[in-house]
């Protein structure tokens, strides 16, 4: 996202592999990365839902600024304390994913984007490295190889 890689209809115009550059999922706008993961109205619509306190406030931002805003943002969110930036970059992963399946995959929608991108922030923050779980007792193994 942040070099602009993202296999968007805009990029593969560009690269010459798609006649057009617009958007398939509301077929109003030019589709690059700004347009997918912050504009489009299907876009529009989850971060609503997803409701983080800055939603209004930065949109003015070029994106990459914006990006770097929302996932870095060190405060908690209302979904059990976890951090907006841990939560926005699981949302920028399932905005892409949903996109993607709308239009691959048609028949295998996720029905509740908003949900899923919770799940996933939850189970991060409770499996990653900065879990406060229980911590698993290291034990060293050695190998040793023994020739034929």
């Amino acid at each position: 996202m942040n070099h602009d890689r993202l296999a968007t209809r805009y990029l593969l115009h560009q690269r010459n592999i798609l006649p057009d550059n617009t958007c398939q999922l509301c077929s109003l706008h030019c589709e690059d990365t700004d347009h997918t993961l912050r504009k489009c109205i299907s876009t529009v619509h989850f971060w609503t839902a997803l409701k983080p306190p800055w939603l209004h406030n930065i949109n003015h931002l070029p994106f990459i600024s914006w990006l770097k805003k929302i996932c870095t943002d060190p405060f908690p969110s209302p979904f059990l304390s976890i951090s907006w930036g841990v939560l926005c970059t699981f949302a920028l992963w399932v905005i892409w994913n949903t996109c993607n399946k709308k239009i691959f995959e048609p028949h295998k929608l996720v029905s509740n984007p908003l949900k899923w991108c919770i799940d996933l922030a939850v189970e991060f923050m409770t499996l990653g490295p900065q879990s406060h779980s229980i911590p698993y007792k290291k034990s060293q193994v050695l190998v040793r190889w023994m020739p034929p």
